[in-house]
């Protein structure tokens, strides 16, 4: 475990001590100083964090090279307000000013030179393209800004932008979540693969690294699972095989990816499609050896599209075939079912001691909890149990003690 012993660990915008707290199991003691402009959140987290010190300000009032006090700085981290300015609130954003918050950072690794800066944000604070740098070209939008411009850092000194050669085919093309930096090279490297384009959601027109249009109509990949199985029943047909097919399997959750992605996960990815269904099947795997597991019909369309023919020849053939698609609307529909058998099971609970709470009150005059209630409450207490057909009074069991 690092401990940083030498070095402090400062939170921004801390609230109530929930990073705070995470930090401190990451790195076994707890951060040295917070600052927070909310009075209530400030109080909150010195209960949580009693060793921290506390800061009660702006973030922009507080002095980063004061609360370092010169000693180094590990790590800072920054939460800034983000619900008015992104999809946070629950609708669109509405405030871009409160983005500026997020400035405090520059002036964090100007000041005190912390070894990490981490900021934690939303997708809306990327700096938009109108945003202007100062560049030897003059004050220019950030989108503007070409390979081989000089511009002006926060460490006060001019620094050429730099990429390699496949960036220079994504200028005006987007971001490609299939360009990494290489931390141990110190080099961006790209590897492309379909399914990371989908899973982060690639809304470019054209590909960064094919340099082909992305045709943006809406599909998914689907495939057919036949599963080889030897029967080991002990019964007269022990040792046969049974086959089952299960048709029309989704690959990703949603029908909201690039009919152009998916063509291309179809092409490249369907060794890893079957090394991931393996891997999820590896229990039955291990201690069923003689089971084979083949994928069949990989395709890329809109909607599941059934072949009726090909299902009666499969069941001719003594294949079990079910669709993915009818297996998820039975299981939604036993979900419902489940659900709906529960809230029933719940409010026969209630009715149950709401009865025996009205026959307490209009037989002894005491409530639940033993204490009386008015003549109003035992009235519409009888009121509710001849509602219910149920007679106040009660047989009562004789004694033959008494």
């Amino acid at each position: 475990m690092i401990t940083f012993e030498n070095e402090i660990i400062v939170d921004n915008f801390a609230g109530g001590g929930g990073t705070s707290t995470g930090i401190e199991m990451a790195i076994g003691r707890p951060v040295d100083v917070a600052i927070n402009h909310d009075p209530i959140a400030i109080a909150m987290h010195k209960v949580n964090h009693p060793g921290t010190f506390h800061y009660c300000e702006n973030v922009w009032d507080v002095d980063p090279r004061g609360a370092a006090a010169g000693r180094p700085v590990a790590l800072v981290w920054l939460s800034p307000d983000c619900k008015h300015f992104s999809k946070a609130k629950g609708g669109k954003p509405v405030e871009k000013s409160i983005r500026g918050l997020a400035w405090v950072a520059v002036r964090w690794a100007a000041t005190v030179k912390p070894r990490v800066i981490i900021l934690e944000n939303v997708e809306e604070f990327c700096f938009p393209p109108e945003t202007t740098v100062l560049s030897k070209r003059g004050v220019i939008p950030i989108g503007d800004v070409k390979v081989g411009d000089e511009v002006w850092t926060h460490n006060a000194r001019w620094k050429p932008v730099t990429a390699k050669e496949f960036y220079n085919k994504m200028k005006g093309q987007g971001h490609c979540w299939c360009v990494n930096w290489n931390q141990e090279k110190h080099r961006w490297y790209a590897r492309y693969d379909p399914a990371e384009c989908a899973r982060m959601k690639c809304n470019n027109d054209v590909c960064v690294l094919t340099g082909k249009p992305i045709v943006q109509k809406k599909a998914n990949v689907f495939y057919d699972l036949k599963v080889t199985r030897i029967r080991k029943d002990g019964s007269l047909f022990d040792g046969e095989k049974v086959v089952s097919i299960t048709k029309g399997i989704k690959v990703f959750p949603t029908t909201n990816v690039p009919i152009t992605i998916c063509e291309a996960y179809v092409k490249l990815k369907q060794k890893d499609l079957l090394q991931r269904i393996r891997l999820n099947m590896h229990t039955e795997l291990f201690f069923n050896p003689d089971t084979e597991v083949e994928v069949l019909n990989v395709r890329a369309e809109r909607r599941e599209s059934r072949d009726l023919l090909q299902d009666l020849r499969d069941i001719q053939e003594g294949v079990e075939v079910v669709h993915a698609s009818d297996l998820q609307k039975q299981k939604k529909e036993a979900y419902r079912e489940r659900k709906a058998k529960r809230k029933e099971t719940k409010e026969r609970k209630i009715e149950r001691q709401n009865i025996e709470s009205w026959k307490r009150m209009a037989l002894e005059g005491v409530n639940r909890d033993g204490e009386p209630v008015s003549d109003v409450m035992k009235d519409w207490s009888r009121k509710q149990l001849e509602r219910r057909g149920i007679n106040k009074k009660e047989p009562v069991q004789l004694s033959l003690i008494n």
